[in-house]
């Protein structure tokens, strides 16, 4: 009886181990990118010392232009000809949220570019150029934890701490910044840009895109089973997914080598996309000029619950499929990025 019993003790102890295994294998899967040590990159001495130099945000004064900085600037291709490049932190909540604006030569209106999760700015330079090639000024910034941005990297305590920096953000910048103004945001970046326009009585932008946005993401309801199984255990966070979400090999082969990458997933914030679905789940129907743009071979977001859900809650919505492309839509091979950016250039001139 005792071996019997000491059996079924270690097959149930099995059993757990496996289902807490299996766990963070699914949530990891279900998060987003890669995991790399890039202490080693050249690029990183750089950018601890470009954290260093970071200065509060002035576009009245002059842009101050390091070597780090210039370093930062050619390695991520945001040092593009004929546009100045301004750059600071402003102050949110608790955060100091590195910030960057480019000016072109003959500006017309002005565009915020709101990124992913585990992205920064750096990885928005394709579409930083489109905007910037059609007399656009770009403001852009590093969310919490990301970039050169303070906080806890990839850690936030709720969506709408993400909504409150884009409206400190944005606060800031219309004060300075001609109109009319547009927003882009991509997977999380859309998720920030709708919760800061479900809690506003008028919305302030002219034209408004999502790209790839995220409310659920693929396997959600997995996840979600496998997250309340980790969590007793109190795992704190999970390394990233390896690969990343693009056709395009280039891009791969640099994500892979991205050395502002974030290597793990707090598990809080995993935590807190589950809580913000709750809270939109019953949110009342917005008027927006909102155009989707989303990739039919996505693997990171559940564009199937995604664009149903967001029909039915955004009264105007158009959508635009781009067939065979990934999740990263600005970064996918010549033919599928110019379709993306062609769709967004229709749009914006539809709303100018």
């Amino acid at each position: 009886m005792q071996a019997k019993g000491g059996k079924a003790v270690m097959l149930r102890t099995l059993f757990v181990f496996c289902l807490i295994s299996g766990a963070a294998i699914v949530i990891a899967a279900c998060v987003i990118h890669l995991q790399k040590d890039d202490r080693e990159h050249p690029l990183s001495p750089g950018v601890l010392l470009l954290k260093t130099e970071l200065a509060p945000l002035d576009l009245e004064g002059l842009a101050v232009h390091t070597p780090a900085f210039e370093e930062y600037r050619k390695y991520y291709h945001l040092n593009f000809e004929d546009a100045e490049h301004v750059w600071g932190t402003i102050s949110s909540e608790t955060y100091q949220i590195a910030t960057h604006i480019f000016i072109p030569p003959a500006a017309r209106a002005t565009v915020f570019l709101v990124h992913g999760y585990l992205d920064h700015v750096g990885r928005l330079a394709p579409l930083i150029q489109d905007c910037l090639d059609r007399q656009l000024i770009v403001v852009a910034y590093d969310l919490p934890g990301h970039g050169l941005s303070s906080g806890k990297r990839a850690y936030i305590d709720s969506f709408e701490v993400y909504a409150a920096v884009f409206q400190d953000v944005f606060r800031y910048c219309r004060g300075f910044l001609p109109t009319p103004y547009y927003v882009i945001g991509h997977s999380t970046g859309s998720s920030i840009v709708l919760e800061f326009l479900r809690q506003r009585e008028q919305q302030p932008f002219r034209a408004i895109v999502f790209l790839a946005p995220l409310i659920h993401h693929r396997f959600w309801r997995l996840s979600k089973f496998a997250y309340a199984l980790a969590k007793p255990f109190r795992v704190k966070s999970i390394p990233r997914k390896r690969t990343p979400p693009s056709t395009n090999p280039e891009f791969v082969s640099f994500a892979t080598q991205d050395p502002m990458q974030n290597a793990r997933v707090p598990l809080r914030w995993v935590a807190e996309v589950f809580e913000w679905n709750r809270e939109i789940h019953d949110m009342d129907v917005l008027a927006l000029p909102l155009m989707l743009i989303q990739g039919t071979h996505d693997s990171i977001v559940d564009w199937k619950y995604n664009i149903p859900f967001l029909q039915a809650k955004i009264q105007g919505l158009s959508v635009r499929m781009i067939e065979g492309a990934e999740h990263q839509l600005i970064h996918e091979p010549p033919a599928l990025q110019h379709e993306v950016f062609h769709a967004i250039d229709e749009w914006f001139d539809a709303h100018q």
